[in-house]
């Protein structure tokens, strides 16, 4: 499966997702407008398939938002003209999106992988690996954030 920017709205074909991953802000959003394709994570995962990506409930420090923007950016750069559509807002303790996760990567395995990514995914890996690669793609994004609690890991 390809790892790739945000799908197209209309696609009726996919399941809703029943599996939920909790992210912090404002990498939860970011995720869910399809600028970041991948996140590394010490822990494996067999799930592959529609996933609800939900923004923990801690804020994120505008420093911290200013620095993905900047670095969304710049991968972007590598792989499309003109800027990237950044999120508004950077809603907390709400489902925010949903994407597609390809593949789990066992980061020894990563680096031959890699060499099919766009040059924009493998910068993002240099700056978010871990020992496990989950790779998403289809990125959709909710036009109203649903409010609610969330848990750690897959849920």
């Amino acid at each position: 499966a390809a790892v790739g920017r945000a799908a197209q709205p209309g696609d009726r074909s996919e399941q809703p997702p029943v599996t939920v991953l909790t992210f912090h802000q404002p990498l939860a959003s970011i995720i869910a407008y399809g600028l970041q394709r991948l996140d590394g994570r010490v822990w494996s995962s067999r799930h592959r398939g529609p996933l609800w990506i939900h923004a923990a409930a801690h804020e994120p420090r505008p420093s911290d938002i200013a620095m993905m923007e900047d670095f969304v950016r710049h991968t972007y750069s590598l792989d499309a003209p003109g800027e990237p559509t950044l999120p508004p807002a950077y809603p907390t303790s709400a489902l925010v999106g949903c994407v597609e996760m390809a593949d789990c990567v066992q980061a020894s395995e990563f680096d031959g992988w890699a060499r099919t990514l766009p040059d924009g995914a493998r910068e993002e890996a240099t700056a978010h690996g871990r020992d496990y690669y989950f790779l998403f793609c289809r990125h959709r994004r909710l036009r109203q954030p649903i409010q609610m609690s969330g848990r750690h890991k897959l849920w």
